[in-house]
């Protein structure tokens, strides 16, 4: 009966932790800025967001300079940040083919495409490491430190969202300071869809009032 009574406690806990964790992980600024519904008229992009697991088609697209980087980092948003602990998680599957195409040579690391690359790749890292994104922050630490990337909306936004997310348990006004720069930036309305970035202040506008 007692063991009856301890299976059925640990039942009703595992069921709360399952129920909650919808909310537990919807309201954040990695979670809760879906700026890719504003480019579903790009095939690959809404299908994208039917999975959280990235197939080669979509590693493809990412690594593919025709394509824009707000349409490639719209995809990376699509995906979004998945619960489910899976053994390959969507930046190293990206980093595997990204390090394959450095040692082929058909892409250098002193490029733009390169620094382009490792930013998409930072916003992986940021959605797979949700609760602590060390290895997102880190690649934007060095993409800050040998390249101009870091002054550019596409760089700010990932940033923003990934700090955001650091900061949001313990400085609410620093998680709207950290994406301002992203709506102060005149590189944004030219970089980014203005139904992109109306949805991305639409969320993110909530912490602004943490600064008065």
């Amino acid at each position: 009966m007692k063991h009856s009574k301890n299976y059925l406690t640990l039942l009703i806990f595992v069921l709360i932790m399952i129920f909650s964790s919808g909310n537990l992980f919807s309201d954040s600024p990695l979670t809760s800025t879906s700026f890719y519904k504003a480019y579903t008229d790009i095939e690959i992009i809404e299908k994208a967001s039917m999975d959280h697991l990235i197939d080669s088609e979509e590693i493809l697209y990412l690594l593919d300079s025709n394509n824009s980087l707000d349409k490639r980092l719209a995809l990376v948003n699509a995906k979004g940040f998945s619960i489910v602990q899976v053994t390959s998680t969507n930046s190293s599957k990206f980093l595997e083919i990204l390090k394959e195409e450095i040692k082929n040579k058909n892409i250098s690391i002193n490029s733009k495409q390169f620094n382009n690359l490792t930013l998409i790749l930072s916003y992986l890292y940021a959605l797979d490491e949700y609760y602590n994104p060390e290895t997102a922050t880190e690649l934007l630490k060095k993409l800050k430190d040998s390249s101009s990337i870091s002054k550019t909306s596409a760089y700010q936004l990932v940033k923003g969202l990934s700090y955001g997310n650091i900061y949001l348990n313990s400085d609410q006004c620093r998680v709207w300071k950290e994406i301002e720069v992203f709506f102060n930036n005149p590189d944004t309305k030219n970089s980014f869809r203005e139904e992109a970035i109306k949805i991305i202040m639409e969320y993110m506008i909530l912490y602004k009032k943490n600064c008065d």
